[in-house]
């Protein structure tokens, strides 16, 4: 499965909005900092879904819907991230149904 770096690249490449939500300030001398990991992608890309899934093109849509089935099907963190991360906020976010069709059997079961 890809490594964290794999996956923000991948999703940047689907929707380059994406970029601007990973950049983030210097931390000040004593902030705590997140390390790039699986969840702290995901987490970061559910904002950007939220605006931008709903208008996104088919093949879009298809293609981030074949990243989210790969994770989930991974297993581990990686299917933890996706499915703790996105999966479970896509009602809140208001993705679940335009992904919803495009999900295989597996990550639908994750979807809230």
């Amino acid at each position: 499965m890809e490594s964290a770096e794999e996956l923000k690249n991948s999703l940047i490449s689907l929707f380059p909005f994406f970029a601007e939500e990973l950049v983030e300030e210097e931390p000040e001398e004593f902030e705590y900092r997140e390390e790039l990991n699986h969840h702290h992608v995901w987490r970061c890309f559910s904002y950007t879904a939220s605006k931008e899934l709903v208008q996104a093109e088919m093949k879009t849509v298809r293609l981030l819907s074949e990243l989210i089935n790969k994770s989930v099907a991974a297993g581990g963190l990686v299917e933890n991230a996706v499915s703790t991360c996105f999966l479970e906020h896509a009602s809140q976010i208001g993705v679940k149904k335009v992904l919803k069709p495009h999900l295989s059997q597996l990550a639908r079961q994750e979807l809230r």
